[in-house]
């Protein structure tokens, strides 16, 4: 509960994704993967660029080759909000993965 509220009341959300998996074809189909949150790849290029090489060699190298084509899109167009996806995820997962399980007691 406290990484959720710091999300939610971080300057930094309008850079977040929450990519949920339950809706996608691979999960529905069986292939069951994590839910993940990710960072908005241009921000980080500006912010945390130099500091990835400290850690990961082969990472860096991958930002530093496609540098100009990361900043030449404008990704922030292409995407819905975070808490537009957190509201999403509630919707259509939490609420049928609960009225499911409810359903699922009662036999």
């Amino acid at each position: 509960m406290q990484f959720t509220s710091l999300l939610l009341n971080s300057w930094s959300i309008d850079y977040l994704n929450f990519n949920f998996r339950n809706l996608q074809k691979q999960y529905i189909q069986g292939v069951k993967r994590q839910t993940q949150i990710r960072m908005d790849i241009h921000w980080y290029l500006e912010n945390f660029f130099r500091r990835i090489k400290i850690g990961n060699l082969y990472k860096y190298s991958v930002f530093q080759q496609n540098k100009l084509l990361i900043l030449s899109k404008d990704y922030k167009e292409m995407r819905t909000s975070f808490i537009e996806r957190v509201l999403i995820y509630r919707q259509e997962i939490l609420t049928k993965d609960n009225l499911n399980l409810t359903e699922n007691e009662k036999c």
